[in-house]
């Protein structure tokens, strides 16, 4: 299986490597490991892409649900407040 490390895959998912681990340890990942080219003592884990895929999917199918319902409504920051200056105005 052609996949991409752990590392890969957190910087796609935008999460840490530990919730990666562990979502291949609850198997919403699929993962296998690989053995490193300069012995057998080393491996590496290979994150299956298509695994990946559909977590983003899932991920943005939330989100525009969440738009839908209006609760993804993006707020405009508050105006900048410089002090002392709104006494002046008045």
């Amino acid at each position: 299986m052609r996949g991409i490390t752990i590392k890969e895959a957190a910087s796609e998912l935008g999460t840490s490597t530990r919730t990666i681990i562990r979502m291949i340890q609850d198997g919403r990942l699929k993962a296998e490991k690989a053995d490193m080219p300069y012995g057998n003592e080393k491996f590496i884990w290979m994150v299956d892409v298509m695994s990946v895929a559909r977590i983003q999917v899932r991920k943005e199918m939330e989100l525009e649900q969440k738009t839908q319902k209006g609760w993804g409504k993006v707020r405009r920051p508050a105006k900048p407040r410089v002090w002392g200056q709104d006494q002046r105005e008045k």
